[in-house]
């Protein structure tokens, strides 16, 4: 894995809706979390976070994690990624923006157009990031020998 985001995630457990509350004081923020909430490109408040947690609807993100996704209706959405830590304590790992709609966020007055243009720059690049495989060789690997584990390629 690559060593800047490498977290003791328990990639094995089943998931369960149950298993994630939409409770954010449940869950733990991770460094690499807090990390992301400063980064300018993401557009994350306290509130947005708050709001991912209690309104997204949530699903499995098939990589022994949880993703909760939720809109306020006005082209932007966020999406949060949560799992459990080895130690068996929820954390919340990842969070970002992702422009569904981009008339629809330059009509809700909510985005400047250079807001829009940075959150559709980020988009772009997570797509380069590549296929998961590429990104995460060992994880992948560990996944195809635990089939209930995570991803498999």
């Amino acid at each position: 894995m690559n060593p800047e985001i490498e977290l003791d995630i328990q990639r094995g457990k089943d998931f369960s809706l149950s298993d994630y509350p939409h409770q954010p004081e449940k869950y733990h923020i991770t460094t690499h979390f807090r990390q992301r909430m400063k980064d300018p490109e993401r557009f994350l408040s306290g509130e947005v976070i708050a709001r991912t947690f209690t309104c997204g609807a949530l699903r499995v993100n098939e990589d022994g994690c949880a993703a909760f996704n939720w809109t306020r209706g006005d082209g932007v959405e966020y999406w949060l990624l949560a799992g459990f830590h080895e130690a068996g304590y929820r954390i919340a790992i990842t969070a970002w923006p992702y422009l569904r709609d981009r008339q629809k966020a330059l009509d809700s007055y909510r985005w400047t157009k250079a807001e829009i243009d940075t959150i559709e720059a980020f988009n772009q690049k997570k797509l380069r990031y590549g296929p998961l495989e590429h990104q995460y060789p060992d994880y992948i690997k560990w996944s195809q020998q635990n089939p209930h584990g995570g991803l498999v390629a």
